[in-house]
């Protein structure tokens, strides 16, 4: 099996504080397994507070990362919480979510959504009916097109403790709305396009479209939406205070290219003649192996990262599958192509990428680079001194 990955760049993930302020996006990589997450707190700051002085490296390799953060949550913040949109991406894709904060999946042609949890669910309503002792009925305006606004069911919880939250199920609020995230495990190829965004609900209020765009694309929107004048109620009319928004996407663009071999070909063809597949396939090569063995030639092809084309990602279908790739490089000759090193896995291309001028051998400039977190902490190890 082999991996690709996503470079996070820039636009991979936003967060515009518009409304209380207490929005907060995670997003990075631990080995091979990248995650990304969106939590947005509520109440009082502390929850929310508290979630940010965390390292997520450290709850992304938990057995469970949600109810890692379960845990720590679960006392001493009445009064505050927040919703939780988790993903872990390793060979399969783990999807936790708690609240009203939500992660939609696109693999190839099909969508995966998480649940929603509030009052309006009658399953959350069932599993929380002892820990409360009424709800409170209220509406809430939202939108049905893109210039008019409705008042649809907003359900409120008041919990046993005290509490009450919209949110059916959350962090904080020690812990007084039971622990019981909706979770996903979608298993996908490594040649299998993928895209996965988490948002927090003021993104999905305003029914931003999330399969396409940017992180700052689909937060823009939603920003956009929430100033914009709407029609309510014959009138027209601006929401009084926008929402936080935040969005955080991860694709599969971008990507280490594994290896290729051509294992047999004529003497007279060179290096030279390889660095062809550059323009046929549109990628940029590092290294070329040229290797004698008796009467021809094999070439060993070491590729830069680069864009998982639809012309890429079908020949590497092919090649993972054992089918025959052929590469015309004259009129009257082709090269079969080979993945280089079957079994195999390629490590995810590194935050790194994102620093890299497209010169030279992306690796070896990989392995001078110092990532920001490294020199955060050196920076704090000797300011103590």
């Amino acid at each position: 099996m082999f991996f690709y990955s996503i470079v996070v760049g820039i636009d991979a993930m936003v967060s515009l504080q518009n409304g209380n302020k207490q929005d907060l996006f995670v997003q990075g990589q631990v080995g091979y397994m990248h995650y990304l997450g969106v939590l947005d707190g509520h109440g009082g700051s502390s929850c929310i507070q508290f979630l940010r002085s965390l390292d997520f490296d450290l709850i992304a390799v938990q057995p469970d990362p949600a109810k890692a953060l379960w845990d720590l949550t679960k006392k001493g913040f009445y009064g505050s919480g927040a919703t939780l949109t988790f993903v872990r991406i390793t060979d399969v894709i783990e999807v936790w979510n708690m609240g009203d904060s939500a992660t939609t999946v696109y693999l190839n042609d099909q969508v995966f959504t998480t649940d929603v949890h509030t009052f309006l669910n009658p399953q959350e309503v069932e599993r929380t009916e002892t820990l409360m002792y009424r709800l409170e009925h209220t509406t809430a305006p939202f939108p049905v097109s893109e210039t008019h606004i409705q008042d649809f069911p907003s359900i409120m919880g008041h919990f046993m403790t005290g509490d009450k939250i919209v949110p059916s199920m959350c962090l904080g609020h020690n812990g007084c709305t039971g622990f019981a995230p909706h979770e996903m495990r979608i298993p996908f190829k490594p040649t299998d396009q993928l895209r996965i965004v988490c948002v927090s609900d003021g993104v999905t209020d305003m029914r931003v479209d999330l399969s396409k765009g940017s992180a700052m694309d689909i937060a823009k929107e939603a920003e956009r939406k929430w100033k914009q004048q709407w029609v309510y109620r014959g009138r027209t009319i601006a929401f009084a205070a926008g929402d936080d928004v935040s969005c955080v996407v991860w694709e599969n663009k971008v990507v280490e290219l594994p290896s290729l071999c051509i294992p047999y070909s004529p003497t007279f063809f060179t290096t030279e003649d390889v660095k062809m597949l550059e323009g046929l396939l549109g990628v940029h090569i590092r290294k070329i192996v040229e290797v004698v063995i008796q009467d021809h030639k094999a070439f060993f092809v070491h590729l830069n990262p680069g864009e998982m084309t639809p012309t890429l990602r079908q020949m590497y279908v092919n090649l993972n599958e054992n089918k025959p790739v052929k590469i015309w490089v004259r009129a009257n000759w082709f090269w079969h192509i080979r993945l280089s090193d079957p079994p195999f896995q390629i490590q995810k291309v590194g935050w790194q990428y994102e620093r890299w001028d497209g010169k030279g051998d992306y690796f070896e400039f990989a392995k001078e680079e110092i990532h920001e977190k490294t020199v955060s902490q050196l920076a704090h190890f000797f300011q103590a001194f």
